[in-house]
């Protein structure tokens, strides 16, 4: 076994002694931030200047895919940070790479304030970059940030226009999460997402140095791996998926009569869609960017993947009730983890809608 393994492994002994003890979710994450640190997880997606890269995607997934497994929210987490940094280290200049890795030595956690609510199109971001006097300020507000409120920095995708709002203009910062002038939402009605600590970031007026620039407006679209936060959101699914299923399968074995052979047609079901979901999810690590069919890949594996995770919780809940997967795994909050996913790009119901409409654009042809 690696020493990465068993650090994984020893990780995944304490969240499931956090299980036990109903420690809150900001808790969980502070208390095994020490450990990730100390094991070198907190940049397992790092490149040699920052740290010594040497895990593949798919051992990354399956990282994840463990980890949720025991704890969704803190999946969620997990990846998160993990995203933010890498995102980071692409862009960033050598000096600013110098100071990240002194930030990643000192166990900083990083966070990532990119979706906002109605947003028009992946680039309308009303988060803007204003001039003020010889600096600039960031005003606005993002929502569903992971780790909000636990994060040291997070990683903020802004406009540089508002008027005329494009993909070239998109501006990456770096915030100080500790400033007054970043407020931390918990009063925005995500009660779905409060695992992985998911709250609305508001700036007012955030003053931002010459450092805190990341890159130039548009250098956000040479981001290498720019799948890498949904395919790992498919891997936490599938996680939890698991961890469902398993919690089933034990109750199927005491059951007697009708009610366990309703139970088994359930998961006969089930075990269809989850090796349709994760044939899908290969696919699309197969196939990835700048694959002309990545796109669409990703799509349909994310899709699946949602249906999946969504229809299993729904039905085990449907068939066993509220306490039916109690134990080590508290089964509402697990069940709102899975409900969390339909709000990480993309969405699974826009997944499946793009990709019916394109089948139907090609017979109509």
């Amino acid at each position: 076994m690696s020493d990465r393994s068993i650090a994984v492994t020893n990780i995944e002994k304490k969240l499931k002694q956090d299980l036990m003890e109903n420690n809150k979710p900001e808790q969980i994450i502070e208390r095994l931030w020490d450990s990730i640190k100390e094991n070198k997880l907190h940049r397992l997606l790092m490149d040699s200047e920052i740290a010594e890269r040497n895990i593949s995607v798919e051992e990354y997934l399956e990282v994840l895919r463990r980890f949720a497994y025991v704890n969704g929210g803190f999946a969620f987490a997990f990846h998160v940070h993990q995203v933010a940094v890498n995102i980071l280290s692409q862009l960033m200049n050598q000096q600013q790479k110098e100071a990240l890795k002194d930030m990643l030595e000192q166990g900083k956690v990083f966070g990532l304030a990119r979706s906002e609510a109605k947003m028009e199109t992946r680039h309308h971001f009303k988060t803007t970059i204003q001039k003020e006097g010889s600096g600039f300020a960031l005003f606005g507000r993002k929502d569903y940030c992971t780790l909000a409120g636990i994060a040291d920095y997070y990683v903020v995708f802004s406009q540089s226009d508002i008027l005329d709002p494009k993909p070239e203009r998109v501006q990456v910062c770096l915030v100080d999460g500790n400033r007054p002038e970043v407020e931390v939402n918990k009063t925005c009605q995500l009660e779905a997402l409060i695992s992985s600590c998911t709250y609305s970031l508001i700036f007012h007026g955030y003053k931002l140095v010459s450092s805190e620039l990341i890159g130039n407006p548009g250098d956000f679209q040479r981001i290498e791996d720019p799948d890498l936060l949904p395919l790992g959101i498919c891997a936490i699914n599938m996680g939890m998926a698991d961890s469902i299923l398993a919690k089933f399968i034990e109750n199927i074995k005491v059951m007697e009569g009708f009610e366990k052979e309703e139970s088994l047609q359930t998961l006969g079901k089930m075990d269809v869609r989850k090796r349709g979901a994760e044939l899908l999810v290969d696919e699309s690590i197969k196939i990835r960017p700048p694959h002309k069919e990545a796109s669409l890949c990703l799509r349909r594996a994310k899709g699946a993947v949602d249906e999946y995770v969504n229809w299993t919780a729904e039905e085990v809940l449907r068939l066993l009730g509220s306490t039916g997967l109690m134990g080590s795994h508290h089964f509402i909050e697990l069940r709102n983890d899975v409900r969390a996913s339909s709000f990480m790009p993309p969405n699974y119901r826009k997944c499946l809608y793009d990709i019916g409409k394109g089948v139907m654009a090609k017979i109509l042809k």
